[in-house]
């Protein structure tokens, strides 16, 4: 099996991944990405997949590797990955199946909390030797328990789930907008209701939003879904910067029309320094590292591993993006 799965990845992980490949006694050939294009090719071009922690392709690669029929990703989202034209070569793309839902969904909470009680003031006004400076004399009637809210989950996937298990006892009402309804079961077990994306809006406190960035999600949070917003409500985005239209956010916090908003991923990354967004008292940003947990990083590359391993056999692949 020597060559036919390649691990492509940054050298500074290299240490810690591959000793999760050798106790998955997985043959997995390590290549490192940050070579040339011609240098990651003759040494992926035995391979019929490539495991990556990269989080772009290049289908220059894929056309150099005549054995290739998937490309595994190690991350949740795929956008910086050209689905469609590798599908037109018989290549598969694959997500980790979510390897980093629980990461992503506490890090959901954490911001939803975290925006509610000012929390990034809070450790600005204490690493500024201010202790609570005027943290409360301008922001506490502005400020809110997660209990007892409603939450909208916009994308009801493997994060969108994780974060309605985790607000079980919370005290919340739990509501879901996805075009695939959840099994009954499941939504009983969540005990979370499915409305249509605009009554979603219009009813929830907080709005939390888990889906991918595709031609259909793009910018599918603009000036009028804001505007259905509840004027105490709050914004949360753990998925792509691109799924809120940037613009019109900034724009309605300026206005009042919605209160906060907490940020894992902005359209574009790393922001230039004028974005308006990093200078809000109501915005709390992260550095799209929602995902970054040891435990993520493990079930991501087991469960790549074994998709990966599947494919050699001459098994079809889980966790398939189609093409859009």
């Amino acid at each position: 099996m020597s060559g036919e799965i390649v691990l492509l990845g940054s050298d500074d992980r290299r240490a810690h991944m591959m000793e999760i490949v050798f106790d998955q006694q997985v043959d997995a050939q390590w290549v490192s990405a940050s070579d040339d294009l011609n240098t990651v090719a003759e040494n992926c071009r035995e391979a019929i997949v490539i495991v990556t922690t990269e989080t772009f392709f290049d289908t220059d690669l894929a056309r150099k590797c005549p054995n290739l029929k998937l490309l595994q990703r190690l991350g949740a989202g795929t956008d910086g990955f050209p689905v469609d034209e590798l599908a037109k070569m018989n290549v598969s793309v694959a997500n980790n199946g979510g390897g980093n839902s629980v990461a992503v969904a506490e890090h959901a909470i954490a911001l939803m909390v975290g925006t509610y009680r000012k929390l990034q003031l809070q450790v600005e006004s204490v690493v500024d030797r201010k202790w609570q400076g005027q943290v409360r004399h301008h922001w506490g009637p502005n400020t809110h328990e997660l209990s007892g809210k409603t939450v909208g989950i916009v994308g009801a996937g493997n994060i969108g789930c994780q974060v309605a298990q985790r607000l079980q006892g919370w005290e919340c009402v739990l509501l879901y907008h996805d075009i695939i309804e959840i099994p009954k079961e499941k939504s009983g077990r969540l005990n979370i209701e499915r409305l249509p994306l605009d009554e979603l809006l219009s009813v929830s406190d907080v709005v939390t939003l888990h889906v991918p960035h595709t031609k259909s999600t793009y910018h599918m949070i603009s000036d009028g879904e804001l505007g259905l917003m509840k004027s105490g409500g709050i914004l949360i985005n753990t998925g792509r910067g691109p799924v809120i239209d940037e613009e019109a956010l900034i724009k309605a916090l300026q206005a009042g029309i919605i209160a906060g908003a907490g940020l894992d991923v902005l359209e574009k990354e790393p922001p230039l320094s004028n974005n308006l967004l990093l200078d809000m008292d109501n915005v709390m940003v992260t550095p799209h590292l929602a995902g970054m947990s040891l435990e993520a990083t493990y079930k991501s590359l087991v469960f790549g591993l074994s998709n990966a391993v599947r494919v050699v056999a001459g098994h079809e692949p889980k966790s398939v993006i189609l093409p859009d």
